[in-house]
């Protein structure tokens, strides 16, 4: 923080964000794609302005469909995103 910013505006910046989850126990079901050396291993709650990003290797082709479940408002919500994982990504 540089000394001519607001520390008031900060706090209260960083308190709006983290007071908003957009999802809370997150997982992350990958289907049928063989997934390892993924980080981060345990996902946090992504908060509101925030991205959720998930990095990794995969063994195989195809098109899975990989699953974002979380709690959103007391009930659980499932997001489905379709993929293609191509045999050789740098071929």
């Amino acid at each position: 923080m540089a000394p001519e910013e607001d520390i008031e505006v900060k706090v209260s910046n960083f308190y709006d964000k983290v007071s908003a989850p957009v999802l809370s126990s997150l997982k992350i079901d990958f289907g049928k794609a063989e997934t390892y050396d993924l980080y981060p291993r345990e996902t946090s709650d992504p908060f509101k302005g925030s991205q959720l990003l998930v990095l990794g290797r995969y063994k195989g082709e195809g098109h899975p469909a990989i699953k974002l479940t979380g709690t959103l408002n007391g009930k659980e919500q499932t997001f489905v995103y379709e993929d293609n994982f191509a045999e050789d990504f740098f071929g």
